[in-house]
């Protein structure tokens, strides 16, 4: 037997404006303009360019390069 989901469905969309318009700033930012993401993103290149540098001059004690 088939189930009837519009009732459902209306609740849904009834409950999710409500959740929308709770007068809540919800928008997403861009993490580059925060002091934190310029801190993740600086550390993270940091680290890849310090490791590449890294496994060169080490390439090179070895005799590998």
């Amino acid at each position: 037997m088939a189930k009837n989901t519009t009732k459902n469905k209306a609740n849904h969309v009834a409950n999710r404006d409500l959740h929308e318009h709770d007068g809540k700033d919800r928008t997403l930012h861009n993490p580059l303009q925060t002091w934190w993401g310029k801190a993740v993103v600086w550390i993270m290149l940091i680290g890849m360019v310090g490791g590449i540098i890294f496994a060169f001059i080490f390439a090179l004690i070895s005799g590998n390069a």
